[in-house]
């Protein structure tokens, strides 16, 4: 018998499977116009994600500086639960508009106390955990900045159970504060991996929480993009005939979910999991 991630119970999910193309495949000889067939499988989509309403936030600018050649925004806002959500605009400084967009997604990583800050700088000290995520996943580099200096618009933005969003452990009953987890303080490398080992393990309580409620974590991961999606394309100088989002990993699953669903987007780069 084969390994599998469902133990003995893997015949289950290969008998969900055939080999002719699902109803909402488009390899099905009925569709034939592709904007028709969006059209039907994103509201599919939509039905069994049942992502909460978030709409478009309006962003307030915490700090704005000229770094590198880069012109960064730190940006704040709220959506209707949880705490603000942060997160990082670059753009070339002085490079006339219109520029395309990019959403940068940051990825799952195992690591749930950074978010943007993966992936992006804004001047202050990298943290030895996020050198550290970088130089396995990334070459060392901040890719979202490398992106605004070949001449994007790029926001970087925490998502739902990361970063800002994460879940602070003072908020969760005392039962399942595992092995005297706490919410980092000084964010020492010790603090900030002990809350990844806790946030790691409780998602899986997070996602049964979120379907028992009547939504989905990816559901709810969808409309905080969706959400940052709106702020971008709300930004002067931004060419909304070209607006992308990529990410990698958990990112690059995002990157699939949100181009999917919103028109709004017209290109997307997904890079493959890295294992976690």
């Amino acid at each position: 018998m084969p390994l599998t991630m469902l133990g003995a119970y893997g015949d289950l999910a290969d008998g969900l499977l055939s080999a002719d193309p699902k109803v909402l495949s488009f390899r099905r000889s009925e569709f034939r116009d592709v904007d028709a067939w969006r059209l039907q499988a994103r509201a599919q989509v939509a039905e069994l994600l049942a992502a909460p309403e978030v709409g478009t936030p309006r962003p307030d600018v915490v700090e704005t500086a000229v770094r590198d050649g880069l012109e960064t925004t730190r940006l704040r806002w709220l959506v209707p639960y949880g705490p603000a959500t942060e997160a990082l605009l670059l753009r070339p400084h002085g490079m006339p508009g219109p520029l395309p967009g990019v959403l940068a997604l940051h990825d799952h990583g195992g690591l749930k106390y950074f978010g943007w800050r993966k992936i992006a700088d804004d001047g202050a000290p990298v943290h030895a955990v996020v050198q550290a995520l970088r130089k396995e996943a990334y070459g060392g580099r901040a890719w979202a900045n490398e992106l605004a200096r070949r001449g994007h618009v790029v926001l970087c933005h925490d998502v739902f159970l990361w970063g800002s969003r994460r879940i602070r452990l003072q908020d969760v009953p005392e039962r399942v504060r595992w092995n005297g987890a706490m919410d980092p303080r000084a964010e020492t490398e010790q603090e900030v991996r002990a809350y990844n080992d806790w946030a790691s393990v409780y998602e899986n309580l997070v996602a049964k929480s979120l379907l028992s409620a009547g939504t989905t974590l990816p559901g709810v991961v969808l409309a905080e993009d969706q959400a940052a999606l709106g702020v971008l394309c709300a930004q002067p100088g931004v060419d909304l005939q070209h607006v992308a989002c990529a990410g990698l990993s958990g990112g690059g699953l995002r990157t699939v979910y949100l181009a999917g669903m919103d028109p709004r987007v017209r290109a997307a780069m997904c890079v493959g999991l890295m294992s976690t």
